[in-house]
């Protein structure tokens, strides 16, 4: 930290074993966890394998991270919370590596925006080896909610009661 400056203060940091919720959300303790920076698909998204056959990616997506956890308690670094009000964070295994980086490098998560470059090259080698995701086809996990909330129909408002009569 520069002169006169306190340094910045740590993230606070949840560890422990995790439970897979689905493709990029976790639970440790009480304490559910979005993966920061990645968008796997959800439950019930239907993706097209090589073959074009259709497959529950959100399933496959929450599969892989249960794999690759494989039991191993995980470290999370908090950056803050979703507008769901769950804790955002980076999460690694006890040999450092990054939970949300294995999904993107599996091809089952996409980078959630393009300003984490590191992220967005992982993504890009997963779309070039045809990993996970990348072998078929699929609908971008952020598309295909904005989609299902559009289908979603929307309660109507009530007209207050007029006078008896």
């Amino acid at each position: 930290a520069p002169p006169g400056r306190a340094p910045a203060p740590a993230p606070p940091t949840l560890a422990g074993v995790a439970r897979v919720n689905d493709g990029d959300t976790i639970t440790i303790g009480a304490t559910r966890i979005r993966l920061y920076g990645i968008d796997a698909p959800e439950f019930g998204q239907s993706c097209a394998n090589a073959a074009g056959a259709p497959f529950d990616c959100g399933r496959r997506a929450a599969d892989e991270l249960t794999r690759w956890i494989a039991g191993r308690p995980l470290a999370c670094a908090s950056r803050g919370r979703d507008q769901h009000g769950r804790t955002l964070a980076r999460c690694a295994a006890p040999d450092g590596a990054d939970a949300g980086a294995a999904m993107l490098a599996s091809g089952w998560a996409v980078a959630f925006s393009r300003d984490d470059a590191a992220y967005a090259a992982l993504e890009a080698q997963a779309a070039a080896a045809g990993a996970g995701l990348w072998a078929g086809r699929f609908e971008r996990p952020r598309a295909w909610r904005d989609a299902q909330a559009a289908r979603s129909p929307r309660p109507q408002a009530q007209a207050p009661p007029g006078p008896a009569r």
